[in-house]
């Protein structure tokens, strides 16, 4: 059956039409590519806008300043102490202005002097005294303190909250390399500032 006259015609007219057919190369219009196109970049645009919002400096400074997290003063019987616990408590309520008279009036020669100082710098920044702030923090880097390097931290969050990002990146740089207080952190606050 294969070898007749038939098939031999009939594969020779399939040979034919197999030459002579030719297949659009292009299914849908040209148009259509360019609205795809165009819709792509679009979609491509607004995930970006949307999803890679730069943060901002107050927001990176709020961030890390982790204000609920800063060691409280222990309660003892000394009244220097009830003091600090009292000032403690007008931080945390964010009276600031209460809060800071009282660590600015406190006898900074006990233990506490590291705390107190980190406390006062912070209720300064939150008063926008961002000059005494620094001030602050810069007698408690350079004190003999056990606590003192917490100082170069706090001053960094400092200038990034005043929008001064070469600074805020050159201490966090000194911090990174000397290993201060939150140098684990550093490295992740580098990489968020723009």
């Amino acid at each position: 059956i294969l070898k007749s006259e038939e098939i031999k015609a009939l594969k020779q007219s399939l040979d034919v039409v197999q030459k002579n057919y030719k297949p659009k190369n292009k299914p849908y219009p040209e148009r259509v590519v360019y609205y795809v196109i165009a819709a792509s970049v679009i979609i491509l645009l607004g995930f970006q806008f949307f999803f890679n919002k730069s943060i901002t400096d107050d927001e990176l400074y709020a961030k890390y300043v982790s204000l609920n997290d800063l060691p409280s003063f222990v309660s003892r019987s000394d009244d220097s102490n009830q003091l600090l616990v009292k000032a403690q408590s007008f931080f945390e309520k964010k009276a600031y202005g209460k809060a800071l008279q009282i660590f600015q009036s406190y006898n900074s020669e006990t233990s506490d002097k590291a705390l107190v100082l980190i406390y006062k710098g912070l209720s300064q920044i939150q008063l926008k005294k961002y000059t005494d702030a620094e001030e602050t923090f810069d007698s408690l880097i350079n004190s003999d303190l056990l606590d003192a390097q917490k100082g170069y931290w706090y001053k960094a969050l400092l200038h990034l909250k005043t929008g001064k990002k070469d600074k805020a990146k050159t201490i966090l740089n000194t911090i990174l390399s000397n290993r201060f207080y939150n140098y684990k952190k550093v490295e992740v606050l580098l990489a968020e500032i723009d």
